[in-house]
């Protein structure tokens, strides 16, 4: 019954233009939030305290666990440790906040770009500010463009900048997918990533794992692997120039603290 529900509500959306089904998702998101010491640079949001990750029950819910199964119990979120600052509007994590950061320094009306699996008000904000298109791997309703990571119907040398957050994980042959990423960058342009990661460990990989298995070792249902410090490394087999950005380095203290920005994010500029 949800799955029939769940199709119906997708066949509703797409009877509506584009714009139209973006600006009625960010309205139902929508909280009116615009006070408080806190800030979100995707939404807009302002507010008195960030919401806190989702709960073991919640969480165990959504990947469909049995109860022995603690989906926090992993490498991931031992490294990470237990705080979580989350939008309470958006729902955005903490690296989005940091990627906007960062892109604030970067794009400008002109820059072309690419978005896999963008979050509505960050699509919303973006296509404001630059020549963008999401695109979705399921087809989302709420995503431009329904594309393939490993095998992109885009150009070569289409666009300035790629941006792709907690995506790679979900792709058996990761190496594909960076590649074409790479094939449809204009020269000098960028590939924005970001990946789960245990920056003191090396990539485990295993493509044969089952469900409670990879959330054991990857922290998800649905990840292929867990990266690494090696994965700067992975990135320049591919062809890429990477620069590693961290928020502690990168934002002053005052904006860091105001976006509710976490020490472990990792993101990497990856230039052709």
């Amino acid at each position: 019954m949800h799955a029939l529900v769940k199709s119906a509500a997708k066949a509703a959306l797409r009877a509506f233009p584009f714009t139209v089904r973006l600006e009625l998702a960010c309205r139902i998101q929508n909280k009116a939030l615009s006070s408080g010491p806190f800030g979100c640079n995707v939404c807009g949001a302002k507010f008195g305290e960030f919401r806190p990750r989702s709960t073991e029950d919640d969480m165990r819910r959504a990947y469909a666990l049995p109860e022995h199964i603690d989906p926090y119990d992993n490498p991931l979120d031992r490294a990470r440790g237990n705080v979580r600052r989350i939008c309470p509007q958006c729902g955005e994590a903490e690296r989005e906040r940091f990627l906007f950061y960062l892109l604030d320094k970067l794009l400008l009306p002109e820059s072309r770009v690419l978005h896999a699996a963008a979050g509505v008000f960050a699509q919303r904000n973006l296509r404001a500010r630059c020549r963008y298109v999401s695109s979705s791997f399921a087809g989302s309703p709420l995503a431009m463009r329904k594309e393939n990571l490993c095998a992109l119907s885009f150009r070569d040398a289409e666009f300035d900048f790629v941006i792709c957050f907690h995506v790679l994980e979900h792709i058996p042959d990761d190496n594909a997918a960076l590649l074409e990423i790479r094939r449809v960058l204009k020269p000098g342009g960028a590939a924005i990533l970001c990946v789960p990661m245990v920056p003191d460990d090396v990539t485990r990989e295993d493509l044969t794992l089952g469900r409670e298995d990879r959330v054991r070792q990857f922290g998800h249902p649905d990840h292929f692997r867990l990266y690494g410090a090696d994965f700067a490394d992975r990135l320049r087999k591919a062809g890429f120039k990477v620069a590693e950005h961290q928020p502690q380095i990168d934002v002053p203290e005052p904006e860091f603290r105001r976006l509710g920005l976490i020490d472990s994010d990792r993101i990497f500029i990856c230039y052709r």
